[in-house]
Formats: structure tokens, sequence, C-alpha cells
């Protein structure tokens, strides 16, 4: 029987900063982050900024980072509450965040 294979020393343990999840999510891709840095439109050294934790996104990026991390962030539950769903897309957890 064989085991999960272990994480690269670059992916992050714990997920506790949206540059954690950020980092994990461009590693789990593949992505370089200049790469990211191009999709994003920002300079290569503000990914880095990011993931260290030297600094958080501004909120003009914000839209852009919930779309790579491929999260659905408001889906509607018809109640007009202005409560949203969170579901996080393609991952088939089914986890819902209030």
């Amino acid at each position: 029987m064989r085991g999960q294979k272990p994480l690269p020393e670059a992916h992050p343990r714990e997920l506790l900063s949206i540059g954690d999840h950020v980092r994990k999510r461009r590693l789990d891709l593949g992505l370089r982050q200049k790469d990211l840095a191009r999709r994003l439109g920002v300079n290569v050294n503000t990914v880095t900024n990011w993931e260290v934790g030297r600094s958080t996104p501004a909120l003009w990026h914000v839209p852009g980072i919930i779309r790579f991390l491929g999260y659905e962030p408001f889906e509607t539950t018809g109640d007009y509450t202005g409560k949203g769903t969170c579901l996080e897309s393609g991952a088939g957890s089914g986890e819902i965040v209030t």
C-alpha cells in the first residue's frame, strides 16, 4: 500500500493567511510567481510579499485573487438576507461558509 506523497517544502503547512492560500494554489497549478503576477496584473514582488506575509492584497486585487483561488463568493440563496455562501469550486468538498 502506498501513502500520500509529502508536499514539497515550499507548500505552506497551514493556511493562515490569504498569502498562504495564494502560494498553495499557485504551487498546486505549477505556476511561477511571475506567471501569477502577470495573470493578476501586479509586480512579481507584490506576489512575493503576499506569500511571505510582508503585505496583504489591496482591495482592488481581491476579486482577481478570489477567481484565481477558484471560489464562488456569493452564490445566491434566494432569501435576500444578505448572507451568501462561499463554495470552493472544483474541490468537491461541499463545505459551506456563511
